[in-house]
């Protein structure tokens, strides 16, 4: 118990320990300090060959009363699970993963090899697409040759989102100047559906 007051003191250590323990002497000091400072309590108990508790003392706070939630109106719901999605790219393999992560969130998907196919596909008869999805570098083209042989075909405009691992300055400004949406290589699934969520509400306000 003599001792107890010791152990707070800089570079001061106990000679039972001393020998055998690496260290300095500065960590309890260190938190008895900041503990003054803060105006908390550092108390320790201690006996030969049972062990040492060291106890920090905080003033209790009074919680503040919960304030009412501000009612705001409900927000709209967004179901991208309607969106009909056309994705175009010549590789098969990546049509074939976002044909699986698309129906995964319940969108129905149109795969394209190239702008041939993807005109066809948009004007056959089996919906209407809801959004574009092009990959930059096609075979015959690019993604927004598609987009515009879409667009021209169908006598509208398509949301449209292109994704490339180009990203060049040029390449960038003529996607935006298109009007399309960009993302880029490696594609995020969590960015991906927050395009199609953006474009899902907006395709409800219009409505």
């Amino acid at each position: 118990p003599a001792n107890q007051a010791l152990v707070f003191k800089a570079f001061h250590r106990l000679p039972q320990t001393a020998g055998t323990t690496r260290g300095l002497g500065l960590g309890l000091s260190i938190v008895e300090r900041i503990g003054r400072i803060l105006d908390h309590a550092i108390l320790v108990e201690s006996v030969p060959g049972r062990g040492s508790t060291f106890s920090l003392g905080l003033p209790r706070a009074i919680a503040p009363a919960a304030m009412p939630a501000a009612q705001a109106p409900p927000a709209p719901a967004v179901r991208i699970a309607d969106l009909v999605v056309l994705c175009v790219d010549n590789e098969p393999a990546v049509l074939d993963g976002m044909d699986a992560l698309l129906s995964g969130w319940g969108c129905r998907v149109l795969k394209a090899a190239g702008v041939a196919e993807a005109v066809v596909l948009a004007t056959g008869g089996d919906g209407t697409p809801s959004v574009v999805l092009a990959d930059y570098h096609l075979g015959d083209g690019n993604g927004l040759d598609a987009i515009r042989a879409i667009g021209e075909a169908l006598g509208l405009a398509l949301p449209a989102i292109v994704i490339t691992a180009d990203h060049s300055a040029e390449v960038v400004r003529e996607v935006r100047q298109s009007g399309a949406l960009l993302l880029r290589k490696p594609l995020r699934a969590a960015a991906l559906r927050a395009l199609l969520s953006q474009l899902a509400l907006q395709r409800a306000a219009a409505e």
